[in-house]
């Protein structure tokens, strides 16, 4: 195993890993369509408009986003202070990523062993959905809520000494409830559970956690004030029913999966961790299966920190299972429980090494080495080859900022993404023409129009082209056919 003294070395060595993944080529990926770009939207308009109680998109109130805006608020901050780009954008979650992170190693290094929280980092680090699936390299608040939650289950671990800390969870669950709404039900789900078995008198349990819930209610009660002028109870019933009972009793959008959904993720996308962890089981095996097993009956244990550690599984696992709409990044609160668990076994593997053979030990490590390898190619060859937007419309627009700022675009249909770009980042309009001949009609000179293929059309003169993407003007003796 490793000496003591290089183990900091290498906790700062899984850190600078993590700055690297969390941020390399992060304004050089487009922005993706929907969820990302519907909040990029929204944190446009809330900056320009300085409307902070609801959320529009395009000038309307969103509805088909029923989340409170925390979210929707932080991207906005981000914006103005460091101006509208792809980076200031993605900010709240990278440095949600990064802590997350961070208080898993010194959580871990603190309660297990530094080898369990250095290994434990160095996963997660490198985990892909926890960076990439709707997380910590976009604008979504899923890398946000995977911090609250580990964070709610370090607060309750500390308070099996001091119960008095409890007083935290108030305004945790308050971040979880501003973040993403009845996603509330998973870390109330896990106080529960602790209540349950909670070794303290109820006086010691329940004065804190009163006062923190009282501490958290009173922003919430604020913001629904707020948010209840507007619109009365609109919005709170589409948050209880479309995105709480809806999403738990119907696939909605055709998003359904078998019971195997969430298994099947957890591998298509970690195979290679999985693959070192078992490598490790089978290299050095547990001294007693008949622990094992009693662990994994964890509600039946005396032991706090295994039931703790064992609802976090359960609860981050089933909840989003029997909802009827499956999504991958519903998975993300589970991520720095993987990497926990993924962590300790290596760890584990390494404490054994002086009661096996020599080769035991290094099949372990170039497990390790293979498995990293793979991980961290397969995030540098996803963001060259899904998510570079340089041969993409966001790419072109990009490279012809200067001749388009101010100025008014066409094109047959706008996503949201690129939508985005032109209002956000470029400052100019996107128009709607269906074709050439509407081009001609409905623009003025100085006007452009997009299209993914080459238009031969003596009337257009191509400006510039990324990839497929073909910017045209009009011919200055081009005029619109009568006809």
């Amino acid at each position: 195993m490793v000496g003591v003294r290089w183990l900091p070395a290498l906790a700062a060595a899984v850190l600078a890993l993590s700055a690297f993944n969390l941020t390399f080529r992060l304004g050089s990926e487009g922005l993706t369509e929907w969820d990302e770009s519907l909040y990029a939207t929204s944190a446009l308009e809330m900056v320009r408009n300085q409307e902070w109680v609801a959320t529009t998109f395009d000038g309307v109130i969103d509805y088909s986003n029923s989340k409170p805006p925390l979210n929707v608020w932080l991207l906005a901050l981000s914006m103005q202070v460091f101006g509208v780009s792809l980076v200031s954008l993605r900010l709240v979650s990278v440095v949600a990523s990064a802590l997350t992170i961070l208080v898993l190693l010194a959580w871990a290094w603190r309660r297990f062993s530094p080898a369990v929280g250095i290994f434990s980092a160095f996963v997660l680090a490198t985990c892909f959905g926890f960076l990439y699936v709707h997380s910590g390299r976009t604008a979504n608040p899923d890398a946000l809520l995977s911090l609250f939650l580990l964070l709610i289950v370090i607060v309750l671990d500390a308070s099996r000494d001091a119960p008095g800390r409890r007083v935290w969870l108030g305004p945790l669950l308050a971040g979880v409830f501003f973040l993403k709404g009845m996603a509330l039900v998973m870390p109330l789900l896990l106080i529960l559970v602790m209540e349950w078995r909670g070794r303290w008198p109820r006086r010691e349990r329940w004065l804190p956690l009163a006062s923190g819930l009282a501490i958290g209610a009173v922003p919430i009660a604020a913001w629904a004030a707020a948010r209840f002028q507007v619109d009365g109870w609109m919005f709170f019933e589409r948050l209880f029913f479309q995105d709480f009972v809806s999403l738990s009793t119907t696939a909605l959008d055709g998003h359904s999966g078998s019971p195997f959904f969430y298994l099947n993720i957890l591998v298509k996308h970690h195979y290679d961790w999985m693959v070192a962890a078992l490598a490790a089981v089978i290299l050095f095996p547990p001294q007693s299966w008949a622990s094992v097993r009693r662990s994994l009956r964890f509600w039946e244990d005396g032991n706090e920190l295994r039931v703790l550690i064992g609802a976090w599984v359960v609860i981050t696992l089933i909840v989003p299972a029997i909802m009827q709409t499956k999504l991958p990044w519903y998975l993300n609160p589970f991520y720095p429980m993987f990497a926990l668990g993924v962590g300790w076994i290596l760890a584990y593997g390494f404490s054994r090494v002086s009661f096996a053979p020599a080769h035991h030990r290094w099949l372990l490590v170039a497990m390790i080495v293979m498995a990293s390898t793979i991980a961290e190619a397969k995030l540098i060859w996803y963001s060259y080859h899904y998510r570079d937007f340089d041969r993409s419309a966001q790419g072109l627009l990009l490279v012809e900022e200067d001749r388009l700022r101010g100025v008014r675009v066409y094109r047959t249909s706008w996503d949201r993404a690129d939508a985005f770009v032109m209002k956000g980042l470029i400052e100019a309009e996107p128009a709607e023409a269906m074709s050439v001949q509407d081009f001609l009609f409905r623009s003025r000179p100085g006007e452009y129009f997009l299209s993914s293929q080459a238009i031969d059309d003596p009337r257009l003169v191509r400006v510039a082209m990324v990839g497929d993407y073909s910017l045209y003007q009009r011919h200055l003796d081009a005029s619109p056919d009568p006809n």
